[in-house]
């Protein structure tokens, strides 16, 4: 796994160097497939390199855990506690990440609810249910909304 997100890591930075190159900048198409790849490799390659971070310091305070000097020792033991489920949790966001994504996640939705028979309870029930939805949107849906100027686009028939 590890062996992969390096070559995911190197990627991105192959990406980044690629996007500075005035060829590339001139062949808008290219610009934006490069562009594209990159924002997506952007938050794997983000945790990635916390989880090295952490890592690399869960290490060197292992390595002091061997010092004579006691309270060096407990500082260590402290940092370690503190370290060790930072890891597991990148290590968790890690796999989270590297799961294949699917290739709707681009696309829209066009989500219709109606009420069937029952009269007014089932009038109730699809505002019930729309308000559901609409709350998971905005708790869930951040590239749906753009925060600094509102909604790309809503649809309300009623």
């Amino acid at each position: 796994m590890y062996q992969k997100l390096a070559g995911v890591e190197s990627r991105f930075e192959e990406i980044s160097r690629l996007l500075s190159d005035p060829r590339i900048i001139s062949d808008q198409k290219k610009f934006q497939a490069l562009m594209k790849e990159r924002s997506s490799l952007e938050d794997l390659v983000s945790v990635y390199r916390e989880y090295k971070s952490v890592k690399k310091q869960l290490d060197e305070n292992r390595a002091m855990l061997a010092e004579k000097d006691d309270e060096l020792r407990s500082l260590a033991k402290s940092e370690i506690d503190i370290l060790e489920p930072r890891l597991h949790e990148l290590d968790q966001k890690l796999r989270l990440l590297l799961l294949p994504k699917d290739p709707r996640d681009e696309k829209n939705v066009i989500l219709e609810i109606r009420p069937g028979a029952g009269g007014d309870e089932a009038g109730i029930f699809v505002t019930d249910l729309f308000r559901m939805y609409q709350k998971y949107a905005e708790r869930n849906l951040e590239h749906g909304l753009d925060r600094g100027r509102g909604f790309k686009g809503a649809y309300l028939l009623c």
